[in-house]
């Protein structure tokens, strides 16, 4: 089923009338002045007036659905381009199932306790409520989940 967004006309109406503020305000700061008075010379006042008046509507008002339609029918010809060539979706992943007679080389208690005192088969016993003594081998548990769901935690198997 095809994606359609139901708010795209109010975008491409709402970007255009923002683009048509915004080179409006840019037409009245730079060439306002500077047209009516060349066009004094040719025609008069009052109708380089009228002139100006018109041109600080229709220009920006132009160059905004110049640039509204230039930006849709690029998107449009990117999205037709994308959907002729699909993107490979990559198979999903088999369930895996593990031989019961597989061992594990080290507990993974014995591996936190290594990445917490730096050295193999060594563990410590606490007393009983001394959270503070706790906490650094906690850290290093969340730092090892973290790692792990960040995806940068290297896991080897058989």
């Amino acid at each position: 089923m095809a994606r359609e967004s139901v708010n795209f006309p109010l975008v491409l109406v709402g970007g255009g009338l923002g683009l048509w503020l915004l080179l409006h305000a840019i037409w009245s700061i730079l060439f306002e002045d500077w047209l009516k008075h060349q066009l004094e010379r040719l025609v008069g006042h009052t109708v380089a007036e009228m002139m100006e008046k018109f041109g600080a509507v229709g220009f920006p008002a132009l160059a905004a659905i110049a640039i509204v339609w230039l930006l849709y029918s690029y998107i449009q010809t990117n999205l037709e381009s994308e959907l002729a060539h699909p993107a490979v979706i990559p198979p999903r992943p088999q369930t895996v199932i593990f031989d019961p007679s597989w061992v594990r080389d080290v507990p993974l208690l014995d591996a936190l306790w290594r990445a917490h005192l730096g050295r193999w088969n060594a563990r410590e016993t606490y007393p009983l409520g001394d959270w503070e003594a706790v906490k650094p081998f906690y850290k290093v548990a969340n730092n090892i989940r973290q790692k792990a769901f960040e995806g940068e935690l290297p896991i080897w198997a058989r």
